[in-house]
């Protein structure tokens, strides 16, 4: 029972801190988004995923990849002592874009006041996920793909839970108008059980449009996850030469966390890409964030 009422309270805390109030589902990694180019742009990147990114994004992006091989690695120094990060990896194949992803989430440490007077220090969430994609063209303008997940999480260093998931994404371009139109469904799967206590996944449904026109990106999501309000993100990327990328974005009503506006640039050499990140939380401080993209 002792052990159940820390892993409750920990828990508990820890999800109020960082998914953004209660009602909120299981699998507190499955909120943390991936890669810095889409957070620069507020995270309206379900239609703009178009290389080993969409991983995290839309599946169905893979579909698009201009080379033969991908990687991303990601880091997060995150608010309240927190870590998160991601390696992707895509490729080509016969039958289309086989990929895979592996992102961890480290929660800090806390301390544990025991009635006796003994005080402990332990981890307060140490979170995995694993995914394996694929993604193919249907027809000439239409992608579709899909993630398997699977989700671990392990609270106070006692409490553990497994569940798995996938997602389901599609892309279609129209290319009189340079506009791409993009949905995905998210973590339809299993439930996370810590113990007795058992709790649903953050389902998202997302729709996307982006428009590109030579160097310049503009992308819109609109996101419904299940228990929460309606949310829009808008972003913008802009080339300024081929070496430097410049991006913004922002995030409208539905979106509690403190965190509208989002600032970001890219830097390209040779087949590297190195993008930043930067994302205001008022009281709980900012964050900042770096992804490097290899394309070989």
């Amino acid at each position: 029972m002792k052990r159940l009422l820390i892993s409750m309270f920990i828990f508990t805390n820890v999800t109020l801190a960082y998914a953004g109030g209660p009602g909120t589902r299981g699998g507190i990694i499955l909120n943390y988004p991936t890669g810095a180019q889409a957070i620069g742009m507020g995270e309206a990147f379900t239609a703009a995923a178009n290389d080993v990114n969409a991983i995290f994004w839309n599946p169905a992006g893979l579909s698009l990849l201009n080379y033969d091989k991908e990687f991303i690695g990601y880091y997060l120094n995150g608010v309240v002592d927190t870590s998160y990060k991601s390696v992707g990896y895509a490729q080509h194949i016969k039958l289309g874009v086989i990929g895979c992803g592996l992102s961890t989430l480290d929660g800090g440490e806390v301390t544990i006041y025991y009635p006796d007077g003994v005080t402990k220090r332990i981890k307060a969430q140490s979170d995995y996920i694993f995914l394996l994609s694929y993604a193919s063209k249907i027809v000439e303008n239409l992608s579709i793909g899909g993630n398997l997940k699977m989700v671990h999480s392990e609270l106070a260093q006692s409490s553990q839970a497994t569940a798995f998931a996938c997602d389901i994404g599609g892309l279609y371009h129209l290319p009189v108008n340079n506009l791409d139109i993009g949905g995905v469904i998210q973590n339809i799967g299993s439930n996370m059980k810590y113990e007795e206590e058992s709790d649903a996944l953050p389902l998202n449904i997302k729709l996307g449009t982006a428009y590109r026109r030579n160097d310049l990106l503009i992308a819109l999501d609109i996101i419904k996850p299940i228990e929460k309000e309606l949310k829009v993100n808008v972003g913008v990327e802009y080339w300024i030469n081929p070496i430097l990328a410049l991006r913004t974005g922002y995030k409208f009503k539905g979106n509690k966390s403190n965190s509208n506006i989002t600032l970001g640039a890219g830097l390209k050499i040779s087949i590297y890409q190195l993008d930043y990140a930067y994302v205001p939380h008022q009281d709980l401080g900012d964050t900042q964030q770096i992804s490097l993209l290899a394309k070989f």
